[in-house]
Order: C-alpha cells, then sequence, then structure tokens
C-alpha cells in the first residue's frame, strides 16, 4: 500500500483570486527555480520506506530534504530560523512549496536520517558529474581549518573534517569526518570514499604535509591504487623552505637523507646516522656519533636533547617511500603540479565556514556530527552546481 503523503496546497499550483501569482515576485533568474529542479531529481525511496500509513499524512521526505539543503547553502541551520524563513522568504517559500514544517519535523528529520545524508552527498556529486562539472584529473585532500566544534554538554571538542575536490568546480568528490587529531592515517578513507562515490579514482592527488606519513605513502603504493599523488614533504617545495646554509632554521627530519641499500640516514654535513634500536613494531631509531654531532657548524640547529646527546631519527619500515616523495617533490614538474592544491582545495573550507558560516554542528555525537557533514558537503556542491547552470542560462539569452 502507497503511503499517502501530505499534498500540496492548492495556492501552490494554482492562482488565487489576484493579478499575479506570489513567486512572480522573484526575479526570473532566482536561484531557487534551479535549486527546485535539482530536487526534483533526489531519490528519496530509502527513506520514505520508514514512513508508515497509519496516522496522520506526512510531508515528503524530498521535500524535507529540499528545505534544508536550500537552507545550509544559505547558511541557515537553526531548525528555528528555517521554519522562519518558509514563513517570510520567497525563495523558502517556493522551495517548500507553499509548505512550513514545524521545527521539530526539520530537526528530527536531520537527527534521525543522518545514514541518508550520505546518499545525498552521493547525489550531489552525480548531478554533478551528469552536469559536466566534474573532472576527476587533479583531486586534493585538504583538512586546512577543518577543526569543527562539535555539540557538548559542558566541554566544547572538534572534529576533522576531511575532503576531498575535483579541481574544475571545486567540487566535493569524497568526505568523510575523523576523530583522530592528525591526517596521518586518512589517506585510505578518503580513497575509499572517491571510489564509492564516483565509482572511479582521479588521475592526480596533492595533499599537503599533514599526510606525510608511512601509512599514508603505502595507500598510494597499492597496486591496486593508479593514482600520481603528491605530498608536500617541507622540503623545498615551497618557497620560504631554504636551505639551512641560507637562514637559521631548525634542521628537521626532511634534510635528511635515507640510504636503503646501508640502512642509514646521512645528514647535511655528511656525518652518518646508523641503526640504534628496532622495536617489534617495525620502528627503528638511528642515531649519529657523538663526535661527529660535537663538531657539527648545525649542531645547535639540530641537537635538541637537553641531555647533550647525538641527533637521532626515527622511522619505521617504510621510509623508502618517504625518499621516493622527496625526491619526487624536488623536481619542478613536481611543485608546479602541487601549487594548483591551493586553488583547488584550500578555497572550499573558506567557502564553508565563511561564505555559508558552517562552524559548529547542529548534532551531538559522532556518528550523527558525521550525517551532518554529509549535508553541509551536499549543499555545497548543489551551490556549485546551480551556479553553474545559472551561469550557462545567462549566456544562453
Amino acid at each position: 500500500m502507497a503511503v499517502p503523503f501530505k499534498k500540496d496546497p492548492v495556492e501552490f499550483n494554482q492562482r488565487l483570486l489576484f493579478p499575479t501569482n506570489i513567486f512572480d515576485l522573484l526575479p526570473e533568474d532566482h536561484e531557487c527555480y534551479i535549486y527546485e529542479d535539482i530536487f526534483t531529481q533526489f531519490d528519496t525511496t530509502s527513506v520514505e520506506k520508514n514512513y508508515s500509513v497509519l496516522g496522520q499524512n506526512a510531508f515528503h521526505p524530498r521535500l524535507i530534504v529540499g528545505i534544508l539543503i536550500y537552507a545550509y547553502s544559505q547558511g541557515i541551520f537553526s531548525s528555528r530560523q528555517i521554519k522562519k524563513r518558509c514563513h517570510e522568504d520567497l525563495g523558502f517559500m517556493y522551495i517548500s512549496h507553499l509548505n512550513c514544517p514545524d521545527f521539530r519535523v526539520l530537526s528530527g528529520f536531520r537527527k534521525d536520517n543522518y545514514e541518508f545524508f550520505k546518499e545525498c552527498f552521493k547525489q550531489s556529486v552525480l548531478l554533478a558529474m551528469e552536469a559536466g562539472v566534474i573532472s576527476l584529473g587533479h583531486v586534493s585532500f585538504a583538512d586546512k581549518e577543518a577543526r569543527i566544534m562539535g555539540k557538548g554538554e559542558n566541554f566544547q571538542y572538534a572534529y576533522n573534517g576531511q575532503i576531498s575536490v575535483d579541481k574544475n568546480n571545486q567540487i566535493i568528490v569524497g568526505q568523510h569526518l575523523s576523530q583522530n587529531s592528525n591526517d596521518k592515517q586518512e589517506v585510505t578513507p578518503a580513497i575509499k570514499e572517491i571510489k564509492e562515490t564516483t565509482d572511479k579514482l582521479p588521475d592526480v592527488i596533492s595533499l599537503d604535509n599533514g599526510y606525510m606519513s608511512g601509512n599514508n605513502l603505502a595507500a598510494f603504493d597499492d597496486p591496486n591504487i593508479d593514482i600520481d599523488a603528491y605530498i608536500a614533504t617541507g622540503k623545498g617545495e615551497n618557497n620560504n623552505e631554504r636551505s639551512l646554509d641560507e637562514c637559521n632554521r631548525d634542521v628537521k627530519k626532511s634534510d635528511f637523507i635515507y640510504d636503503e641499500d646501508k640502512d642509514c640516514f646521512m645528514c647535511s654535513a655528511g656525518h652518518v646516522l646508523e641503526l640504534k634500536t628496532r622495536t617489534g613494531d617495525d620502528k627503528k631509531i638511528y642515531q649519529a656519533r657523538s663526535e661527529d654531532c660535537d663538531q657539527c657548524p648545525y649542531r645547535n640547529r639540530c641537537c635538541k636533547s637537553k641531555k647533550g646527546k647525538p641527533r637521532t631519527i626515527s622511522t619505521d619500515g617504510k621510509e623508502p617511500l618517504r625518499q621516493e616523495m622527496f625526491e619526487k617533490m624536488e623536481k619542478e614538474s613536481s611543485r608546479e603540479i602541487y601549487k594548483k592544491r591551493k586553488t583547488i582545495v584550500e578555497p572550499v573550507f573558506g567557502q564553508i565556514k565563511k561564505n555559508m558560516g558552517f562552524r559548529e554542528f547542529s548534532m551531538r555525537g559522532f556518528i550523527k556530527a558525521g550525517g551532518e557533514f554529509s549535508l553541509v558537503c551536499a549543499a555545497h556542491n548543489i551551490k556549485k552546481v546551480v551556479k553553474s547552470i545559472g551561469y550557462k542560462l545567462k549566456h544562453l539569452e
């Protein structure tokens, strides 16, 4: 038996006894018309099956989803404020079909359907692909300024938002929320997200040096992952990264060269750091000789041990992969590719946090916050698609 959803008011589809329809007050090129056309294509069957034929007729989930995505794209996140806009704003009134769901309905739907919002995000990507605004040629992971505050009782905590952005129109093609304080484990889930969302992988990926870890490099080294990866190493790919002799900066691990054949490190002064300790978890510790460090011109900038011990380097079995990336990123061609990252991904978090105004989650708990993050990313994508379609329509006139 089909679920009897609420019907639109007669005023939405028929003119009243007035000279004009209320929506004639909107400009002909108002973006709400494009949003509405997009929302009609959303598949909400996975949510519809949760409704019952008993009780009062419910608002169609496609209508609620449309209202929420439109609201988030306009920087409105409070369910009470969304309800208010549905009463007062013609754009919201058009998207809501002159319905005005109670704020409890909006809040409850958002709270109970966090898994469905992941589907919404995927549909937003597929719509972008159909509109021709995604190439999957060059994608860039980022969590820059990605700490988004969670909703807690007596304290605040931050989630780590991860996004992968296509170069063409800054469409988010992969996203997930992480509780990790850093990005050293985030490549594998990010690649999985892109594959599940688009059914293919990008040709090129660039990442900042927060992703420079053995586990992330090993993910790209997988023979089943054919991606040309560029990860900032902190060793020369930025203009402000000058050599030790050119500035007074501290000596970093990236300044040391690893010799895979001899299994040792070589410092900038030509001294060898030999393997001293190996642990069961594949961790290795290398150390220079005291007499070498004592006479080294870089000692004060390199040896930071309070006990005056010589320089040590800790690593794992993935050090050859790090050295490969160091060598790759020293090439001018690699630097040119990596430079594009700043114009691809970094502005997106600025658009989400500054333009859309999203800075904290309305949902409590990691799982539900993850659903809301999917909703945010879907709203971002739909907004980009609407802008692209609107641009094309103007130039067709």
